[in-house]
């Protein structure tokens, strides 16, 4: 710490001011409080950058810690929340806080609401937590049938304060696992184990990093993500859906992941089909299910797999406000590539219920080629503007000519193809007799190859540019 610390001094500021200012910034002390800086400190570190970090900054980190202490026990003892989160450095949306105390029975719990949670984020957030009973109601009205339906086991996805969890189980739901990974929660979790003991089980981990654990997994032949879901016993794809999971999406990343893990058939999907109830942004429910006209910058290889692989339904449309954190304010600017997207149903947060097809392998692609349409599809959207015709004769030569009598031109464009086209154009390449000695399979070996070692092992690809526009 000391020396993290004194890395930051660089070799001009020679002065206890400039010093002060960085022990300030790295032991979160408000400007305000009065700390001396010994002269000890001072001398040390002219002469002797050693000895300064084992005599000076070593003493006066003990008197900032105090200092610090000292101010944040004047802030506990504070007795209006609202003093306390307004005394604090950190800088809140006042109107979160304005919104949050407009519900009394938020006021009780808001001292353990998470700092980072009453700040508005440009950028997609670790996770999004519903704040509303309200809203929660909304919601477990909407899908109660479809989820108690079954006796599945149902697993929600960043719990919070409770309030979904509280409405699924009082429609009717048996089995029920809380995944939270959040320490600032634990109370309302434990009161939820306590009232209900037999129905709840809770899981400190967050499902939606469900790629990262995978990956761990595939490092070191742990199993991680299996033992997330120990109680949930594995079935035939043609059956009713193993499990059912509810939460509210902060970004794409678990959607690339159950994509990936159907086409390798490992972890969640591969116990069996699940049925997903999630709650997301009006911009990412419109890359999922965007279609060729709506621009390539939209259109990626995401958008076709995730519509050969699910199909999915818009239930319903609730309030923004009725999840934390809230979003930056955006500005509407004309060249943005996202502006459009972000402006789809401002102040809303779509239902959306997704379910893998029951009849996949039978109308979509057969198991033994599932692996060969995922790479087809990835490769050949990496660039939308990837000419059909140029980039098949890369591995078949003189196939152009097929496809031409089936009306494609040579300037026809993957990103021109609709989902079912670009399926329709694989199952053409694939039944030709060259495709079996075509340089086609050692590529895509290849690219197998970097995925196992790790170099590919997110599934990285040209679809993360629009997150990553997001948060610029």
């Amino acid at each position: 710490m000391c020396i993290k610390i004194f890395r930051k001094v660089s070799s001009s500021m020679r002065n206890t001011y400039c010093v002060t200012k960085v022990l300030f910034q790295y032991l979160e002390v408000p400007l305000s409080v009065n700390i001396r800086i010994s002269s000890v400190m001072h001398e040390a570190i002219v002469p002797n950058r050693t000895s300064a970090t084992k005599v000076g900054i070593q003493t006066d980190i003990r008197q900032t810690a105090v200092a610090r202490d000292a101010y944040s026990g004047t802030k506990k003892s504070t007795s209006s929340v609202n003093h306390k989160l307004e005394g604090s450095k950190e800088k809140f949306s006042k109107d979160v806080l304005e919104y949050l105390n407009s519900k009394d029975y938020l006021k009780s719990v808001l001292y353990c609401l998470p700092q980072k949670l009453l700040k508005r984020k440009r950028s997609n957030p670790d996770a999004l937590y519903t704040v509303d009973r309200d809203v929660a109601k909304k919601l477990v009205d909407v899908i109660a049938l479809d989820v108690v339906k079954g006796g599945a086991p149902v697993f929600e996805v960043n719990p919070g304060l409770g309030f979904i969890s509280r409405e699924l189980l009082a429609a009717g739901v048996q089995r029920l696992w809380l995944s939270e990974s959040s320490l600032a929660f634990s109370q309302q979790l434990k009161d939820l184990k306590t009232e209900f003991t037999e129905k709840i089980e809770i899981v400190n981990k967050d499902l939606f990093t469900l790629p990262k654990l995978a990956f761990q997994d595939n490092q070191d032949g742990g199993s991680r993500v299996r033992s997330l879901f120990r109680g949930v016993p594995k079935s035939e794809w043609k059956d009713d859906p193993v499990m059912k999971i509810v939460g509210v999406l902060p970004s794409l990343s678990f959607i690339k992941y159950i994509i990936q893990s159907h086409v390798f058939q490992h972890g969640v999907m591969a116990l069996g089909r699940p049925e997903f109830y999630f709650v997301m942004t009006p911009a990412h429910y419109f890359c999922l299910t965007c279609q060729p006209g709506d621009g390539y910058f939209f259109y990626r290889s995401t958008s076709v797999l995730f519509q050969l692989i699910f199909e999915w339904c818009l239930l319903e449309k609730l309030p923004r406000t009725g999840f934390l954190p809230w979003e930056m304010k955006r500005g509407t600017k004309r060249w943005s590539k996202v502006a459009k997207v972000h402006n789809i149903d401002p102040g809303t947060m779509y239902l959306v219920k997704i379910v893998p097809r029951k009849n996949f392998f039978q109308t979509v692609v057969s198991a033994d080629q599932l692996q060969p349409l995922w790479f087809f599809v990835r490769h050949n959207l990496i660039s939308r503007k990837n000419r059909v015709i140029p980039q098949l004769e890369k591995w078949i030569p003189g196939c152009g000519s097929r496809f031409i009598v089936d009306g494609m031109t040579i300037f026809t464009q993957f990103g021109d193809l609709t989902p079912q086209e670009i399926l329709t154009v694989f199952h053409k390449f694939i039944s030709w007799p060259e495709y079996g000695v075509c340089p086609f399979h050692a590529v895509m070996e290849t690219t197998f190859m970097r995925m196992e070692s790790g170099i590919d092992s997110t599934g990285k690809d040209s679809d993360d540019e629009i997150e990553e526009d997001e948060e610029s």
